[in-house]
């Protein structure tokens, strides 16, 4: 599974956590995973941002993961497209979100997120849908005038 760059197990019954260690060994080439509407549970690992370098597309939500949102998130910079919707995500935005400059499709909606929206979400230029609705969040959403993005509640 080493050339793998596709992993795709959406709509299932999957009842398990990511590993730790997630693209470490096997899966370092991985482009695109999408295992939303799963049963998945547990926190998102922070080792996804280390070893999962050249993702582009990263779908994880209707499930059941955990936790905060990893500040590692932010060294996926080859990313376009996050889903983190529908899970139960606590705390804050990472502001590292904003190193994400490629990313055009945010999605955090309907969580228990919290605090202030990072003023880093500003940093990313090619963000053409965000989503952040259900939520606790407060403040505002700083964009450059060469935004395109529409907000999604």
């Amino acid at each position: 599974m080493s050339f793998l760059e596709v992993l795709e197990v959406r709509n299932n019954s999957l009842s398990s956590s990511l590993p730790l260690d997630m693209c470490k060994r096997n899966l370092h080439r991985l482009k695109r995973l999408r295992l939303s509407y799963n049963k998945m549970y547990g926190e998102i690992p922070s080792s996804l941002g280390q070893y999962c370098s050249q993702l582009e597309y990263l779908s994880l939500s209707n499930n059941n993961f955990t936790g905060f949102v990893p500040r590692e998130i932010g060294n996926l910079t080859k990313l376009q497209e996050l889903y983190l919707g529908v899970n139960k995500l606590t705390g804050t935005i990472p502001k590292e979100i904003g190193n994400l400059h490629n990313l055009q499709e945010l999605w955090l909606h309907s969580n228990e997120l919290s605090g202030s929206i990072p003023r880093e979400v500003g940093n990313m230029t090619a963000l053409v849908n965000l989503s952040l609705g259900n939520n606790s969040l407060s403040g505002m959403i700083y964009y450059s005038p060469s935004h395109k993005f529409s907000s999604s509640s």
